[in-house]
């Protein structure tokens, strides 16, 4: 027996099975099956897990070290989300009964878990370096940090003209 696609919506009440455990069909026909395909929107950033959502969430370095509130993405629509100070990548928060119904039972609802992504950058402006040194000596009064990058010196520079050519030497203190 082949499929039949109707694409309308119509509203049916199935009868509940009789006792000889068979069920009429549609307005009192023969019995049989009901096969119903159903597609399922994707929403972009979300996966599912049985009833459990799963999203990945970026935030700044400050945010992580901070705490911060970020709006998130659900599939009940956009949400706050609360970053707890000292947050480490790949740290995993929830909303708890944001998830999918549980099948047969909607009462029942799974979680939605982020996962965290924090943003560090590549290159900072040199305010925000001198601040970040300042607070990493602030932080290490023991003195076990160890560096793996040298410290940045700030540039001096000597001038002459050379024949109408300004000629400039750099060299660090």
């Amino acid at each position: 027996m082949s499929p039949i696609e109707i694409n309308k919506h119509k509203n049916i009440t199935l009868q509940p099975y009789n006792s000889s455990g068979k069920c009429s069909g549609f307005n009192r026909g023969p019995p049989g099956d009901l096969y119903a395909y159903l597609d399922v929107q994707e929403v972009p950033g979300i996966q599912r897990d049985g009833i459990n959502l799963l999203s990945t969430v970026s935030i700044s370095y400050l945010d992580a070290i901070l705490g911060s509130v970020v709006k998130v993405k659900t599939v009940e629509g956009v949400t706050d989300l609360q970053i707890p100070p000292g947050t480490q990548p790949r740290d995993v928060l929830v909303l708890a009964r944001k998830g999918a119904p549980k099948l047969n039972k909607p009462s029942i609802r799974g979680d939605h878990i982020f996962t965290i992504k924090v943003n560090i950058p590549n290159r900072i402006r040199l305010l925000y370096n001198e601040l970040l040194e300042e607070l990493s000596s602030l932080s290490n009064t023991n003195g076990s940090r160890s560096r793996t990058r040298p410290r940045t010196q700030p540039a001096t520079a000597n001038v002459r003209i050379d024949r109408g050519i300004e000629v400039v030497k750099k060299h660090a203190c």
